[in-house]
């Protein structure tokens, strides 16, 4: 008896396993970009923390990783963006985790601006004046670099929220100290009226 029920512990537990090893063995032997774009999507609305994580601690070219965790996150902002934002805060280094707080910050707002803003309050302090930039081609508009701090990714959520909510973003923005960030989360707020 006490077999039979290791055995079957010993199943269960392979088959609450298996989805993810399976994932890693396809995502790790793609031999494209596409290929790998494309397990990915599939595997995002089976268990997105799994996916990211795999991406994340994935061995491949920088570039690619860091298009794929973009990809991964701005998902998972849309549907859960309170773990997406414990995701990003578990990603080192500071410069891919800083890239990931605008997928993670355009989306959030949508859903629940206030819990963005608390969540970047408890970023740590920038070092010196923002550098966060519009960017936008075809139709698509992000910002570019955002540092993993405070005032850069309340520059971030200033301008996403601005887009759904121009007037309560605004408020926001107009409360904000010290002056630096006041002004540029403003700046942001006011621009993302060109960018739906």
């Amino acid at each position: 008896m006490k077999l039979l029920r290791t055995g079957i512990i010993f199943l269960l537990g392979a088959c609450l396993v298996m989805p993810d090893t399976e994932f890693r063995s396809r995502f790790e032997k793609a031999d494209t970009s596409a290929a790998r774009r494309t397990i990915l999507e599939q595997w995002l609305g089976a268990d997105v923390w799994q996916a990211a994580t795999v991406v994340r601690d994935w061995n491949g070219r920088p570039e690619e990783r860091q298009a794929l965790l973009i990809s991964a996150v701005e998902h998972w902002a849309r549907q859960d963006p309170a773990s997406a934002a414990a995701f990003v805060s578990s990603v080192g280094p500071e410069s891919t985790a800083a890239v990931l707080l605008v997928p993670l910050l355009l989306e959030w707002p949508r859903r629940a601006a206030q819990s963005a803003v608390d969540w970047a309050s408890k970023l740590p302090e920038c070092p010196g004046p923002g550098t966060v930039s519009v960017l936008s081609m075809a139709g698509y508009t992000t910002l570019e670099g955002t540092r993993f701090c405070r005032g850069d990714a309340f520059e971030v959520v200033g301008f996403g929220w601005g887009r759904i909510d121009r007037e309560a973003a605004m408020a926001w923005a107009k409360s904000l100290t010290p002056d630096a960030v006041r002004k540029a989360v403003i700046e942001k707020v006011d621009q993302s009226r060109h960018y739906r």
